[in-house]
């Protein structure tokens, strides 16, 4: 494969990527340490944001951030 072509695979394959997928999966992989906490304190741990940030990165994502559970659409 040429690296054109590899670039544009590339591309394709990280343009799929789901931020509601990658929250979703980042909750099951650290579900005891976070079992209680709501989605805005995972999402401020994820991404390193403070609270106010999270919480509205949360709604910008289609999550509840008051919610401790998220679900794969």
């Amino acid at each position: 494969m040429d690296r054109e072509a590899e670039n544009k695979r590339m591309n394709d394959t990280l343009d799929a990527i789901d931020p509601r997928r990658a929250f979703v999966n980042a909750r099951r992989i650290c579900a005891r340490r976070y079992q209680r906490s709501p989605n805005w304190v995972l999402a401020m741990e994820l991404f390193g944001l403070g609270s106010t940030y999270s919480f509205a990165l949360c709604r910008r994502f289609g999550i509840d951030p008051e919610s401790c559970k998220l679900t794969a659409s």
